[in-house]
């Protein structure tokens, strides 16, 4: 692994990080870590997915490659809080993670 993928990865697990970090400043409350961890664990699958893809296919470079693989971190998390959110909502259970 080179170290632009190194940092890819990186860039993905911040972003991540950083949006769950927006929803906790958004909801107002204090910071509890049971509705962080959820968060902390999608920006590492996100980070070795997107370290798989750009092994693969190296196609963004430089700083155009990492602001995106920011940004895809920041969906990934956000994509998952709602996919979670929604699991539970339907199942009758109310999401630790998804505040509304």
């Amino acid at each position: 692994m080179d170290l632009y993928s190194i940092l890819v990865t990186l860039m993905v697990f911040v972003g991540a990080i950083v949006s769950s970090l927006i929803g906790w400043y958004d909801a107002g409350g204090s910071f509890q870590a049971r509705k962080f961890i959820p968060s902390f664990l999608r920006g590492i699958a996100g980070a070795v997915a997107a370290a798989i893809v750009y092994q693969q296919v190296p196609a963004l470079t430089g700083i155009v490659g990492l602001l995106t693989a920011f940004f895809a971190g920041m969906g990934f998390d956000a994509a998952g809080n709602r996919l979670a959110g929604g699991l539970m909502s339907a199942t009758g259970n109310k999401s630790p993670t998804v505040s509304k």
